[in-house]
């Protein structure tokens, strides 16, 4: 392989379960902010057809813009399964039997008791010109071609088997070949603020450093703000200078950088205060305590959760008075109130949330129509309360009302 560099490269995902929408392409995605965090812009993602054409002409498309293609999929054992032989082809590379790879295969299958069928040779098949990359926890291995003035880099269609490979054989390889540009990327995570508002609120910031790239990203409750530069010789220093001014402008909306997830945030915040946390969900059906109990650690100031989604169980183990949900409803202040004391009390934590709504798509009133969802957070001494009216479907209101509260707590936190 010649050792040139890759500054550019484009995904080209094969298989027709993916273009009729029966499997979603997660590779994509991942592939893409692999190839970010390493100074490599992508270009381009593609999918087509298990047909020979369609991969044919995706490749000869997407290689005059880019340094390296990776291709997922099809290199199974089945008719449809075509990417090898299609590869070989275009490379012009006669293929063999891999004696070694088969012996593998077959110690691996006996191992998991899986019977060795004909069909199996198939995957031993290899192209002479491939660069073989092992997998060790599945049966193809990745494969690697020159084509012209691209590389072409095959991998399994299977996420984990996709990763395994590019996050071992793969990390050498791109580090060998890495861009001879510098590189910068952060994203700074903000929520209480809309995308309009954040852009506006930090326009001056963003024209005096012109060479750098911004991207708002918006999904539900929070936006992600990305910034990236390629290329400059003082961008460190720059780079500095900008997060500096921009964590300060929107110190009111950050709860975390990068991948962070707001509950991570939560939790530092409880560990450093050394405070423990419940809730009390009744719309949001669980959402809040599995977002809080991903995080590894959890349990350190976790102390539980209560779906109360029947109003006996609200009045049974939250001890919500029966008076207040005959006068004020399940979904009120009152009521969200009465579940965030009650789960405070019965678990002993600090602080808490609590939450009530009718999240759809029916059971609303003309007093209380579908997305009216009351919050109530804070501790035995302080509860705050704030009313949602959202106009989405189910999930998404869901989903929107379990960041919010938790950027609520995350606030009277820092207080």
């Amino acid at each position: 392989m010649q050792d040139n560099s890759i500054s550019k490269a484009s995904t080209l995902a094969i298989g027709d379960e993916l273009l009729i929408g029966q499997v979603i392409n997660t590779n994509a995605a991942w592939i893409g902010d692999y190839m970010q965090q390493r100074g490599i812009q992508l270009v381009e993602h593609r999918c087509v057809a298990d047909a020979q054409e369609a991969i044919v002409s995706a490749i000869e498309s997407m290689r005059r813009s880019c340094d390296l293609i990776v291709i997922t999929g099809g290199l199974g054992s089945t008719k449809d399964d075509i990417t090898k032989e299609v590869l070989a082809n275009m490379v012009q590379s006669p293929l063999y039997f891999d004696d070694t790879l088969y012996a593998a295969l077959c110690a691996r299958l006996e191992k998991l008791k899986i019977p060795l069928l004909d069909a199996h040779r198939k995957l031993c098949t290899m192209p002479s010109k491939a660069e073989l990359w092992s997998n060790d926890v599945g049966a193809a291995p990745g494969m690697l071609f020159r084509y012209r003035d691209c590389f072409l880099l095959s991998l399994p269609g299977v996420p984990y088997e996709m990763k395994y490979i590019l996050e071992g054989a793969g990390s050498e390889f791109l580090q060998k070949h890495a861009p001879d540009h510098d590189f910068f990327q952060e994203t700074i995570l903000t929520s209480g603020i809309g995308e309009v508002a954040l852009q506006s609120k930090i326009q001056d910031i963003i024209e005096k450093f012109p060479d750098f790239a911004f991207a708002y990203l918006p999904s539900f409750a929070h936006v992600r703000l990305r910034i990236s530069a390629y290329g400059q010789s003082d961008m460190k220093s720059r780079a500095e200078q900008l997060t500096k001014l921009l964590l300060d402008r929107l110190a009111d909306y950050v709860y975390g950088m990068g991948q962070q997830h707001i509950t991570e945030t939560i939790g530092k915040l409880l560990l450093r205060q050394s405070k423990q946390m419940a809730v009390a969900e009744s719309c949001t059906g669980g959402l809040i305590s599995h977002q809080i109990t991903k995080i590894p650690g959890s349990s350190t100031y976790f102390l539980g959760g209560i779906t109360a989604y029947a109003n006996e169980v609200k009045k049974s183990i939250l001890q919500v008075h029966p008076l207040t949900l005959d006068r004020y409803g399940a979904v009120s202040r009152e009521t969200v109130t009465e579940m965030l004391l009650g789960v405070l009390k019965l678990t002993g934590a600090d602080v808490g949330i609590a939450t009530s709504g009718i999240a759809g798509p029916t059971g609303g009133t003309e007093s209380k129509p579908v997305g009216t969802i009351w919050i109530a957070y804070g501790s035995a001494d302080d509860q705050r309360t704030k009313l949602l009216h959202l106009h989405h479907r189910r999930q998404i209101n869901n989903e929107f009302t379990a960041h919010i509260a938790l950027n609520l707590l995350r606030r009277f936190l820092l207080e």
